[in-house]
């Protein structure tokens, strides 16, 4: 379908439902606010409607989890378009507004989500955890490959045993744990408006920029395109912090895994550049080698943080293992690779994290490359940029806020780089 916009702002709702075992009721006129949200680090997309009914809908039946909210929104064309069904799981504020009327919020989320707490998984596996993770959502939660659009393998085939676990939250177990080519443990679990997405956070950041965000006066664009995505208001979320960079092992640390079959203990010291030797957005990193008082570089002290887990690291060595298991020591964990690593992949990721409002779009969607073109307040210099904010980004969250009259997009980015020239970086 296509529709003559005449506002960014503007879209049509094809279909809100309210789909119930007493009927399925249009929720078009009544509706206040709807919310529907996404994350990188969450697996389900989720939202929340908030209505104004004088129609009794209440009246008229009790929730008792069977209920569905079917959306079908669109603006311009198919290719701004969310159709969806989502699990209603939560009734929350309701209050009497008037004699004839009263409001209420309904929670929803993917229906797998529910559908995965109703069931448990405890099985062996010997397969790579990427293997596992469309398995298990194939078979226990019924989800078809064509809405798996990214699914990237992990390295190495592991022997896996999932204990007494939820199907979602083994299969985020999976991902804290995957590898990735390079041995970077930064895998990622999440559900965007194209589907489930088992990918790592090198491959995410290594995609084309999708497009452009603007920040510029409005209205004075000949293009659609471009005031879609023009940014209306911004809002710096963290940019730096030093400090809790250090206690997350950003710079360096140190692994101490025991073995109870061996009985060893072995020390792995961890330097930053084991952690981020993959592709950046942007040219130079945000990592700043510095010297502390005693003259040593901040990537030198390994005891800026200390882990300590158990790990078949030593097996290798071992006369006896070699001899009797060796498969063992090929398929047996490598804790020493993701247990300090991943926090502060993603804690270097999220240091610098912008919240921008633009037009609503439901192109914009958690794992996407974006690239934030934001200029300086004032013009007098050669380059107008803003070198502290411009360039590429990840978009890690989105929140589309769809009201009677309007539809906004709130989107989350963060990158793990900059443009500018780090001192030492």
């Amino acid at each position: 379908m296509t529709m003559n916009l005449e506002s960014t702002l503007q879209y049509e709702i094809n279909k809100l439902n309210l789909i119930t075992h007493a009927g399925t009721y249009d929720l078009r006129s009544i509706f206040t606010e709807l919310n529907i949200f996404d994350h990188i680090l969450q697996p389900c997309m989720s939202g929340n409607l908030l209505l104004k009914d004088a129609q009794s809908i209440n009246s008229n039946f009790v929730l008792d989890g069977s209920e569905f909210i079917e959306i079908d929104i669109s603006k311009e064309s198919d290719n701004f378009r969310i159709q969806k069904a989502f699990k209603v799981y939560k009734q929350t504020d309701r209050k009497q507004d008037s004699l004839t009327s009263e409001s209420f919020i309904l929670h929803f989320i993917s229906d797998e989500f529910v559908y995965s707490e109703q069931q448990t998984i405890s099985q062996y596996y010997k397969s790579t955890y990427t293997e596992v993770a469309t398995k298990m959502l194939s078979d226990k939660l019924k989800v078809a490959i064509k809405n798996m659009p990214l699914v990237e393998k992990s390295n190495g085939i592991r022997e896996i045993i999932i204990p007494q676990m939820k199907p979602i939250e083994a299969i985020m177990w999976c991902a804290r744990r995957a590898l990735n080519s390079n041995n970077l443990p930064n895998f990622l679990f999440f559900e965007n408006i194209n589907g489930y997405n088992f990918v790592s956070l090198s491959t995410l950041k290594s995609q084309a920029s999708s497009y452009t965000i603007y920040f510029e006066i409005k209205n004075i664009q000949d293009s659609l395109e471009r005031e879609l995505f023009g940014a209306r208001d911004f809002e710096i979320i963290s940019q730096y912090d030093y400090l809790d960079n250090i206690r997350s092992g950003v710079y360096s640390g140190t692994f101490i895994g025991f073995d109870p079959v061996t009985k060893s203990i072995v020390e792995q010291k961890i330097h930053y550049t084991d952690i981020f030797n993959d592709k950046t957005l942007n040219k130079n990193r945000n990592v700043t080698v510095d010297r502390n008082r005693d003259k040593k570089l901040n990537v030198d002290m390994e005891t800026s943080k200390v882990v300590s887990f158990p790990t078949p690291l030593n097996r290798k060595t071992n006369s006896y293992i070699k001899n009797n298991d060796p498969y063992s020591i090929n398929t047996g964990e490598s804790p020493q690779y993701f247990i300090m690593q991943r926090k502060a992949i993603l804690k270097n990721l999220f240091s610098q994290r912008l919240k921008i409002a633009l037009p609503g779009n439901f192109l914009l969607s958690s794992g996407k490359v974006v690239d934030v073109n934001k200029q300086k307040n004032s013009t007098d210099q050669d380059d107008s940029r803003d070198q502290s904010i411009y360039g590429k980004y990840l978009i890690v969250a989105t929140r589309h806020i769809i009201q009677q009259s309007k539809h906004e997009t709130l989107i989350e980015v963060a990158t793990d780089s900059t443009n500018e020239n780090i001192p030492g970086g």
